[in-house]
């Protein structure tokens, strides 16, 4: 049962700090790297600017959407309810998931193994967003890992799961691989990654077979 429902977390962080403004990136940088957050793989536009910020930015996701992407919007402040602010695919996120984020933002701020963080109200929200956005994307893999097994599927989920890693876009596969391969026995994430890779390559790669054959000399 959560600790305190979304109308009760939004007096609590009007609250909690001293200032209603305060500017710098230090303190979220401190939460999300306490959180082990990731940047999505996927692309995000940044509108900035005095007037009409938030026309664009619906003027955008109705574009892709229509395109037939999947959108995510955060957008500050709201008209009328606080879960506008966050939304997917023009769907506002639900109660329950940003009850969800600021339990999780909470704690790491008040770890006691470390400095206590002070968010403002804006931050707590900047927070949430990227929380919900990067969750979004690990449902998706696993809803696809739900998926009965088949070649194709096995691959999606490879590239799902790559998709995640900073590491990955625009590198060459093969460079990649190389660099992996002392590192597959010790390290099951390496030893993750160096298998997905090789889903990406196919079969049909003429190389997926010598390193296949290079794996099981390093594990075995």
């Amino acid at each position: 049962m959560p600790m305190r429902s979304l109308e009760q977390w939004l007096v609590h962080q009007e609250r909690v700090h001293p200032h209603s403004i305060d500017l710098g990136l230090t303190r979220l940088v401190q939460v999300l790297d306490r959180l082990c957050w990731r940047q999505p793989s996927v692309p995000v536009i940044t509108v900035a600017g005095t007037n009409g910020k938030g026309s664009v930015v619906a003027y955008c996701a109705a574009m892709l959407a229509a395109a037939g992407y999947r959108v995510g919007t955060f957008t500050s402040p709201h008209l009328r309810d606080y879960r506008e602010r966050i939304r997917i695919n023009e769907a506002e996120v639900a109660s329950d998931a940003l009850v969800r984020a600021f339990e999780r933002i909470e704690k790491a701020c008040t770890d006691a193994a470390q400095e206590r963080v002070s968010l403002t109200f804006f931050e707590y929200n900047a927070l949430a967003a990227l929380l919900i956005a990067r969750g979004d994307a690990d449902e998706a893999v696993a809803l696809l890992a739900r998926v009965p097994e088949t070649p194709e599927t096995r691959r999606l989920l490879a590239e799902a799961r790559l998709a995640q890693r900073d590491d990955v876009a625009g590198a060459d596969t093969a460079t990649l691989l190389d660099a992996l391969l002392d590192r597959v026995k010790d390290d099951p994430d390496a030893r993750q990654e160096f298998l997905d890779l090789l889903e990406t390559l196919g079969p049909d790669d003429p190389r997926t077979l010598g390193y296949r054959k290079a794996l099981a000399s390093r594990l075995f």
